[in-house]
């Protein structure tokens, strides 16, 4: 995915994080197409900067944009869970990156272009859904999931595959491919593949 430019320096501010309520977005609004190496599409999934602030509050809103404060109410709930740590860009307040607290687990991170798209990374899987409500939904329910460690992955030469769990209990199935090995067909990859687990924050936090 090509680099959406920004105007402005990066600072990252790392908080506590809480995660609430999980919401019901159909499956239907994730571009499957959208995986690794696709660079013809906007959005972008970047690493947010390791200096941290101590005292990061979440910056205001800046207009009554439904989907910019569906995106800070997700920011506000993951805050106050004790098992992950939250990192936004002071600067720029639509990027944000979940960690847990403790140990190597699944981190999260969204970008939110403001106009069409909303980037998701999950580990090293990149994807991006179109920018509404129901798009907050469905990260809301990346990071819930990454944090409770529900989210299985299946790699093979050239892809790969991320299935996140949905409140109705849908699995959702998202597949990135990587140029070139990603071109060749490789049919039934996925059940042959071995599922890769990802543990629970928490479970991180007590094994330390």
């Amino acid at each position: 995915m090509s680099e959406r430019p920004k105007e402005h320096a990066s600072k990252a501010c790392e908080v506590q994080a809480s995660v609430g309520s999980n919401p019901t977005a159909t499956a239907s609004r994730t571009r499957q197409d959208a995986g690794e190496v696709r660079q013809d599409r906007p959005g972008v999934r970047r690493p947010v900067p390791v200096p941290v602030c101590a005292h990061a509050v979440t910056p205001p809103i800046p207009s009554s944009d439904p989907v910019t404060r569906a995106l800070h109410d997700l920011a506000d709930d993951v805050r106050r869970q004790p098992a992950a740590v939250l990192r936004a860009e002071r600067e720029d307040p639509d990027r944000w990156r979940v960690d847990p607290v403790a140990g190597s687990g699944l981190s999260v991170e969204w970008d939110d272009d403001g106009e069409r798209w909303i980037a998701v990374g999950v580990g090293d899987h990149q994807s991006s859904v179109l920018r509404d409500v129901e798009a907050v939904a469905y990260v809301r329910d990346i990071v819930v999931a990454a944090i409770r460690g529900t989210i299985t992955e299946v790699r093979a030469p050239g892809r790969a595959q991320i299935r996140i769990p949905r409140p109705d209990g849908a699995i959702v199935r998202d597949t990135g491919h990587r140029f070139p090995l990603g071109l060749i067909p490789l049919p039934g990859w996925e059940r042959r593949a071995t599922p890769v687990e990802h543990p629970a924050y928490e479970q991180l936090s007590q094994s330390e």
